[in-house]
């Protein structure tokens, strides 16, 4: 697979570049709309897992396990929030069984709501100061691929790619977007697509992106609701963002909770790029043929957590155990679509439309929405999130920096002068220094 990577960083704590109405507008899409576009799993291929370091370059192709529902662990990092791919909402009920997701037209002009070119974004909440050093994300596509190198994978479609945004301080189309603030911004190009598809039949992908390098130029890594402007580690954050109190755009909100559920808003968005439309690699052409373009569709998720249950009266609604791994929390059962950036300012303007696929508007749940022949997913974009392993310090590395060095005798030494009890006997003096002199030579290199 040849695949071409464009990093683009949006500058923390710039002033944003999307706009949208003060209010959710009155097209909200229901079932009956969306019906037409969804996928039938019959037609949604095997799903290959690519796991892509944007430090290195590094590209990792392989078949997804059978029952993996999540981008695949890198080994340093544990999942944090997700939204699960493969099994929707009604998994196991009146038959419904595998893969949900909502199919994107191959027009690029932005003229309907459905186009591949358009930005869809979900919403989610999560505790302030959250480290991200991973993500995960999917797409399937129509587009006919080729293996010249016979290795078994896509060589990759020329021109066809996704962008991926991240934003602090956002909760999708409840109020303005005047706090919005971005972290992040990911373009990838040369996108694989499927090797002998049959016509009207899907490959799936699901990408482990690995965010971390060593190089701060191109470090990715960032802390999602800063609250007091320590980043732990991460490359990109809003300093503050996170701090609750702040209402600077006099909308009655919490900038930093602007849902008031006690945890932080933010928000992602996906939007696809099709053949002869992009330059990837700046040379001042078009990469691909315009003819070329092809249907793509987005895989709709099942939020971590969440488990869909019915009442003595019928209706269906969703359980939420907020102590589950990776719980999926602020996430809404409706998706915004905006339009394609301006080619001028590049500003990303809502498009009049949001989509609720599923049978559940917020707080009023519908009935019979796992009926045969009339259910459809919740319209949550399916989504991962990593954060790093945290690691218990050795009795010997006094400053937790991973070493045994110098610099934990200096530290110690410090606090000692100033009254720290090592050993924690409510005396500072000398069995503290032989304490830590005694573990610290345990740890000595």
């Amino acid at each position: 697979m040849n695949q071409h990577i464009a990093l683009v960083l949006l500058a923390a704590g710039t002033a944003s570049v999307a706009h949208a109405a003060d209010e959710l507008p009155e097209q909200l899409q229901h079932a009956e709309h969306a019906q037409g576009r969804l996928i039938a799993p019959s037609q949604l291929g095997p799903v290959k897992h690519v796991y892509y370091h944007v430090g290195t370059g590094e590209t990792i192709i392989s078949s997804v396990k059978q029952g993996q529902t999540v981008a695949a662990d890198t080994g340093s990092s544990e999942l944090i929030w997700s939204v699960n791919l493969l099994t929707h909402q009604c998994d196991g009920i009146n038959g419904y069984s595998g893969i949900s997701a909502i199919g994107l037209g191959d027009d690029i002009d932005g003229t309907d709501p459905w186009d591949v070119g358009g930005t869809w974004q979900s919403m989610g909440d999560i505790a302030p100061d959250t480290v991200v050093d991973c993500i995960g994300f999917n797409y399937w596509t129509a587009h006919a691929d080729v293996d010249n190198d016979n290795d078994g994978n896509g060589d990759g479609i020329p021109g066809f790619g996704v962008v991926l945004d991240w934003w602090d301080s956002d909760n999708g189309l409840g109020t303005s977007h005047c706090t919005r603030l971005p972290l992040i911004q990911i373009t990838l190009g040369g996108l694989e697509g499927g090797i002998d598809t049959e016509p009207g039949f899907y490959a799936g992908f699901l990408y482990t992106v690995d965010l971390s390098a060593d190089n701060l130029g191109v470090d990715l890594t960032m802390e999602i609701g800063d609250s007091d402007d320590d980043p732990q580690g991460a490359a990109v954050y809003n300093s503050g963002v996170g701090e609750l109190g702040n209402d600077y755009d006099l909308d009655g909100n919490d900038d930093a909770d602007i849902d008031g559920d006690g945890l932080f808003d933010w928000t992602r968005g996906m939007r696809f790029i099709q053949p002869g439309t992009y330059d990837f690699d700046g040379d001042g052409i078009l990469d691909g043929d315009i003819a070329d373009q092809a249907d793509t569709s987005i895989g709709m998720g099942k939020p971590a957590g969440y488990t869909l249950v019915q009442d003595d009266e019928g209706v269906w609604n969703w359980d939420i155990d907020l102590g589950a791994p990776a719980v999926a929390t602020g996430v809404r059962s409706y998706t915004s679509v905006f339009l394609p950036p301006d080619p001028v300012t590049g500003a990303i303007i809502h498009s009049g439309f949001i989509f609720n696929f599923a049978g559940f508007a917020d707080g009023v749940p519908l009935v019979a929405s796992c009926d045969e022949g009339a259910f459809v997913p919740a319209a949550v974009i399916a989504h991962d999130l990593y954060g790093p392993i945290g690691f218990i310090c050795e009795p010997w590395d006094y400053n937790c920096d991973g070493l045994t060095d110098f610099f934990d005798v200096s530290d110690f030494l410090d606090d000692f002068a100033n009254g720290a009890d090592y050993n924690g006997d409510g005396s500072s003096d000398f069995f503290d220094v032989s304490d830590f002199l005694d573990d610290f030579t345990l740890g000595a290199p």
